[in-house]
């Protein structure tokens, strides 16, 4: 294909759906249009690409399965854990005590997870409401997800997931609101009716909307999609957001997804959103009050409630990341101290702070294995993909034969829908160290989506013999929510 025309279908695609598809993809892209320009019989691209650009039921469904084939939805349950924490035990008990003390005659909260791919994060929160609020029936709780792809909804109103979905999941959580079903696991059907799911396309379907439930929302929660998005279709969706919140709202987006181009839009716009930084994550609220976006009413707040909490548990006042005060250097820094306290901090899901205590002792020990891999965690759960490839690679030249290097990168390769890539560097973690567990876990996942369920289960069964030699109480790492004997117990019930 022409690289003229090439790039109209970029721009075409960009227009329609906002996903800004790299010139270094365009191979990709070129791929999928030939796919579905064979399977209409079109006899060359110029007459697919006129369709696409038609105004027709025709052109709007195979726009739908277009997209099928550009974005991939790659989710699990309480992802990203500090972020999960702050809507725990901060966001959604602010939301909740609001509404309880204004003593409304009905209690209402109005939840969006925008870009909800296959579910499990407006589940997720469901789970959370559902233990918050003992009395939840006796409340008009909207809890509404979208996504652009419909056979990832279809999915998702299924509520039946396997076990790499569960992967952050708390055992007890787990045993709680789910229940086996053949190889899948099924969400408690209370929870699963809390949630109702539209497709929603961010950039060309109107919100807020009087005549739709986009509008008035409480939280809206938008993860891990601006990444497909340039900057200028970004500044739209993210006014959109702040038009649709209630005063007092929040919006909750992936962690540096937005620019500091977009976050002063967002202040100095009409609706004014305040910029609120916690160690696990910065969020945006809409202010109560009109007098909140007068002129020299401080637009950005650092919150104590994280740091607080981190002192506890520290003994040391943790910094706030916020534009104006940068965190205090200390003297004379132990680089070996700071990998046990970035630990630390990774644990409790401030990755912000995880990462600078990895800074810090890679100062004096550039090359340290133990801070990089601290680091390329972080940055994978933060969902910054090149920074985290960046760290694994440093980590590899620092220890050729560590294993777990090759692991993350297979893990992030299978993020971004590169499987025959994931695949191959599972492998080359495998020869590494045969006895990789959490590395023959996701093996046997890929073969049981690829339906080569004989082979999953053969590969399944090795991790077992691998586990049932080990302490049962021993945590694996990327598997720190669960023991041994809590994996070789899921295991064993397959």
């Amino acid at each position: 294909m022409e690289l003229d025309l090439l790039d109209r279908f970029r721009q075409t695609v960009a227009k329609h759906t906002g996903l800004v598809v790299p010139k270094q993809d365009a191979l990709i892209l070129e791929k999928r249009i030939t796919e579905r320009r064979e399977f209409l019989g079109f006899v060359n691209a110029e007459m697919y690409l006129s369709l696409l650009l038609e105004d027709s039921q025709s052109s709007e469904r195979e726009w739908r399965e277009l997209v099928l084939t550009l974005t991939t939805g790659e989710s699990y349950f309480f992802r990203d854990a500090g972020q999960m924490k702050l809507l725990e035990g901060v966001v959604l008990p602010e939301l909740i005590n609001r509404e309880k003390s204004q003593k409304p005659n009905i209690k209402k909260l109005r939840i969006w997870s925008a870009g909800c791919s296959s579910g499990e994060e407006p589940y997720s929160l469901a789970i959370l409401l559902n233990r918050l609020l003992p009395a939840w029936e006796m409340w008009q709780i909207l809890i509404l997800g979208s996504d652009i792809n419909h056979r990832s909804l279809s999915m998702a109103r299924k509520g039946e997931y396997g076990s790499w979905s569960m992967r952050s999941m708390d055992p007890e959580i787990l045993k709680t609101y789910f229940f086996r079903h053949g190889t899948e696991w099924r969400l408690d059907e209370q929870i699963r009716k809390m949630v109702d799911f539209s497709r929603v396309n961010l950039i060309r379907d109107p919100f807020p909307d009087p005549s739709s439930e986009l509008r008035g929302m409480d939280l809206i929660i938008c993860r891990n999609v601006f990444i497909y998005f340039d900057e200028d279709t970004v500044g739209l969706i993210v006014d959109k957001f702040a038009r649709t919140l209630r005063p007092g709202g929040y919006l909750m987006t992936g962690h540096a997804e937005l620019s500091p181009d977009v976050r002063k839009r967002l202040a100095d716009g009409p609706n004014g959103l305040v910029v609120k930084t916690y160690p696990e994550s910065v969020i945006y609220q809409r202010p109560l009050h009109i007098e909140s976006l007068l002129p020299g009413h401080p637009k950005e707040s650092i919150s104590t409630y994280g740091v607080a909490k981190l002192e506890q548990k520290f003994g040391r006042r943790a910094p706030a990341f916020s534009k104006a005060v940068s965190p205090p250097r200390p003297t004379a820094p132990d680089p070996l101290a700071r990998w046990q306290e970035g630990q630390n901090f990774f644990g409790e899901g401030a990755y912000l702070m995880a990462i600078q205590r990895a800074e810090e002792g890679l100062r004096d020990l550039p090359g340290h294995y133990g801070l990089l891999m601290l680091m390329a965690r972080c940055y994978a759960n933060l969902g910054q993909i090149a920074l985290a490839q960046t760290c694994c690679d440093r980590a590899i030249r620092a220890d050729p034969m560590a294993s777990s290097p090759w692991y993350l990168l297979a893990h992030l390769a299978l993020e971004q829908g590169e499987m025959a890539k994931s695949l191959q560097l599972l492998n080359k973690t495998l020869y590494l160290d045969q006895a990789h567990v959490p590395a023959l876990l996701e093996l046997a996942d890929i073969h049981r989506r690829q339906g080569e369920l004989e082979r999953s289960i053969k590969i399944r069964q090795t991790a077992l013999k691998v586990l049932q030699t080990l302490p049962a109480t021993q945590r694996l790492e990327h598997y720190e929510e669960w023991t041994v004997a809590q994996l070789i117990a899921q295991l064993q019930e397959r």
